[in-house]
């Protein structure tokens, strides 16, 4: 990821709590497929059910 200063100070950096997503989905993605995609990503990464 990001080497900058910046990027090291995130909490979720520094607590190992990132979570990588699908750039294209998550930046690009639209309408009623995308949101599922990202819903059950968000599902997945925080053990929802």
């Amino acid at each position: 990821m990001d080497v900058s200063p910046l990027w090291k100070e995130l909490n979720a950096v520094k607590n190992g709590k990132l979570i990588q997503v699908d750039p294209i989905m998550w930046n690009f993605g639209a309408g009623p497929l995308a949101a599922k995609a990202m819903l059950a990503d968000v599902f997945q990464y925080f053990n929802l059910s």
